[in-house]
């Protein structure tokens, strides 16, 4: 019975060991994905703070720390070359971090700057008390896990994670009332103790007096060594608590025996239908993979056995969910091509046979897609989530669902043999995604079938693909493996005619855009060719405004046509937004038209002809025959605005539209090109002007292009 007793210990031990070293390996995959993090990078060389970068990094880990799988407090970034530490609640000098949201009393700031700087590649400090000081109020935190990451190619950046130690213990060990669990890194010092540091054993001590399951004075001694980080785990379990199973087990066995020579043959029947029952019962809970029913019985030796059973089952099934998580995270990494150690599990968590892709997209409408209404967008998408899982698990059990994106939604199917339940499902998910069509549009593609986990990465870029050649319609819709056959043929947009139509501020011009989309919706226009045709005309309207009235860029900038332009799915929405937008472009040219003079109208069809000329105020009232202070003051007192401000305007106008049509051009070759021979003074010019460098703005709205 002791040995029995010592093997389950044993056992609880090595689960023990198995979560902690799954946790600890989920937890630095992680960390090492932020490192991939686009605004990581944007900050990485920067020279000075962006705090609109800064912020959208601090919603991504807020988001990430948000995840109750990985029982995390804070998760930060340390950004060396900026010396700032940006964590979920904001951006902090690493004085303000480490002397007031983490405070530990015998780490100073400069500590902390030491293990940043020192790490090597991934480490684990001690389990410690921290604590927060608040307007001289100072309260305790918790007892953290800190876990650091370095990468030798992005030496300027660590990351940093707060794991709740307290919380894993719970979560991880299966301890009983009086036993005593402690952690130890690879040189033997402490890293998590249950117990008080005055009442830590001698470890080495206990290590040469044998192998595991030793007893030392009131304890048996259990260690494990975790194959992933190094760390040992020790567990001394009171001898008194296996002793007492074993009393009670040895009395309860000696009085079976004296009551079956007492009773004989007739308690023997009894007895037989008195455990029948139980043992039926546990065997369906573990045939059905259910949470066992309780047992109606007297006998302990059941009632520890069905605790035990229930303990395991729960065990197996948090196993099995976190090794989903695993399994998830793997798949995110081979979608996104990423490379890092979850690689090497990447052929175990792929199972052979045919699998398919099913991607569902929703787009919202205004009611739900505006800044206010943020909140109710993410739990509807939360919501679709829930119901695509129902439905696929209970007819295709062997799905399995992601989030990659935030309003997209990717399913990955293993078809059964012989089975075709998949189009019945998809059929029920179209018709209620529909019902909800004043709201959002639902858009689903489904790859072909596949079967090997190489084909994972492309088969998912397909299907991004085939997501834009959706057909511009008002209702949810189901995309096949393949596009239509053979190119569409859409009709000609007169392009030159709509350009002088818009210069002279005639409102025909947006009737000529208007009279266009409906023929190009009957003639089979794709959602991609729409978004192209719409980045056209935004484009030409740019232009023709910044060679008017670039002054009043910013009343168009306003309207955000290509952020707009991207989330629109229907006609209506098309149509809406284009009277709009052009309307009032139209009346801006024709305000500033009926406004010019024929100085002014000479200056500036001079400069929209010939951006690229060294431009000066000589040269163009040598032209007019006038004088160069008299051609300044004319100009500005009949356009309110510098003649200077004017050339640029016009410049940083076809500017934009280069960097987003012809992208085989640099930054630098486009600045020449609208004249400025300056990069320095390109960028610096164009940064005032749209609040974004040429480079951000190409990489912001180019996707549209």
């Amino acid at each position: 019975m002791q040995q029995e007793i010592r093997k389950l210990s044993r056992q609880n031990m090595s689960h023990t060991v198995d979560n902690y070293e799954r946790y600890f390996v989920l937890v630095r995959n992680m960390m090492n994905s932020v490192y991939f993090n686009e605004y990581v990078n944007l900050l990485e060389n920067a020279n000075e703070l962006n705090y609109i970068t800064a912020d959208k990094l601090r919603l991504y880990l807020q988001s990430v720390q948000a995840n109750n799988n990985l029982y995390l407090d804070n998760l930060a970034v340390y950004i060396q070359n900026l010396d700032r530490v940006i964590d979920k609640n904001g951006v902090w000098t690493p004085e303000e971090m480490f002397t007031k949201e983490y405070l530990l009393d015998d780490a100073p700031p400069e500590t902390w700057l030491r293990r940043m700087k020192e790490t090597d590649l991934f480490a684990v400090m001690p389990a410690s008390p921290f604590k927060q000081v608040n307007m001289k109020h100072t309260s305790s935190s918790g007892t953290f896990f800190t876990l650091m990451t370095n990468n030798h190619f992005q030496s300027n950046i660590t990351i940093l994670s707060f794991s709740r130690a307290n919380r894993l213990v719970e979560q991880f060990h299966q301890s009983s009332t009086d036993d005593r669990f402690y952690i130890l890194d690879s040189n033997n010092s402490i890293l998590y103790p249950s117990a008080h540091a005055s009442d830590l054993p001698d470890f080495e001590a206990l290590s040469q007096k044998g192998g595991d399951g030793v007893r030392d004075g009131d304890y048996f001694y259990f260690q494990q060594r975790g194959e992933s980080t190094g760390f040992s785990y020790v567990n001394l379990v009171p001898v008194q608590s296996i002793t007492s199973q074993i009393h009670r087990l040895s009395a309860i066995s000696t009085a079976l025996i004296g009551l079956s020579i007492g009773f004989g043959i007739l308690f023997s029947l009894w007895f037989v239908r008195r455990i029948n029952n139980p043992i039926r019962q546990m065997i369906a809970g573990i045939e059905d993979a259910a949470e066992i029913a309780p047992v109606d019985t007297r006998i302990h030796e059941f009632n520890v056995i069905h605790r035990k059973m229930q303990s395991v089952m729960q065990q197996d099934q948090e196993l099995s969910r976190k090794n989903n998580v695993i399994r998830k995270y793997a798949y995110f990494n081979i979608l996104k091509r990423i490379r890092n150690r979850l690689h090497e599990i990447n052929d175990e968590v792929f199972k052979g046979g045919p699998h398919v892709f099913i991607l569902f997209d929703i787009t919202f409408f205004r009611t739900l897609a505006h800044a206010e209404a943020r909140q109710p967008q993410d739990d509807v998408i939360v919501r679709i989530r829930d119901y695509i899982q129902v439905s696929l698990s209970g007819a295709l059990p062997e799905s399995l669902l992601f989030q990659l994106e935030p309003r997209q939604v990717l399913a990955l199917v293993r078809l059964p043999e012989g089975q075709h339940a998949l189009p019945e499902v998809l059929e029920s998910i179209v018709q209620v995604l529909t019902v909800d069509r004043d709201h959002y549009i639902a858009t689903i593609a489904v790859s072909p079938v596949f079967e090997s986990a190489e084909e994972l990465p492309e088969q998912y870029e397909r299907l991004q693909k085939r997501i834009r050649q959706r057909p511009l319609t008002s209702t949810t819709a189901l995309l096949g493996e393949t596009a239509s056959d053979g190119p569409t043929r859409l009709p000609v947009f007169a392009e030159e005619e709509f350009a002088n139509l818009l210069l002279s501020g005639s409102m025909e011009a947006v009737d000529k855009v208007l009279d266009y989309l409906s023929p190009l919706q009957r003639a089979g226009g794709t959602l991609d060719e729409f978004q192209r045709f719409s980045l056209l005309i935004v484009n030409k309207v740019n232009q023709a405004v910044a060679a008017r009235n670039p002054e009043q860029l910013h009343s168009l900038d306003a309207m955000l046509p290509y952020e707009t332009v991207a989330e629109y799915s229907t006609l209506e929405q098309y149509i809406d937004f284009f009277d709009r937008y052009l309307g009032v472009a139209v009346r801006l040219l024709k305000a500033k038209n009926e406004q010019l003079d024929p100085i002014s109208r000479f200056v500036m069809r001079y400069v929209e002809e010939h951006p690229e000329e060294d431009i000066s105020l000589e040269l163009l009232a040598s032209k007019l025959n006038i004088t160069s202070n008299y051609l300044s003051s004319y100009f500005k007192e009949k356009n309110h605005m510098n003649f200077s401000e004017y050339v640029n305007g016009v410049r940083l106008g076809k500017a934009k539209t280069l960097l987003l049509e012809h992208k085989d051009l640099t930054v630098q070759e486009i600045g020449k090109i609208v004249g400025f021979y300056n990069s320095n003074t390109f960028i610096r010019n164009f940064k005032k002007l749209n609040g974004l460098t040429p480079g951000e703005f190409r990489k912001q709205f180019g996707a549209l292009s």
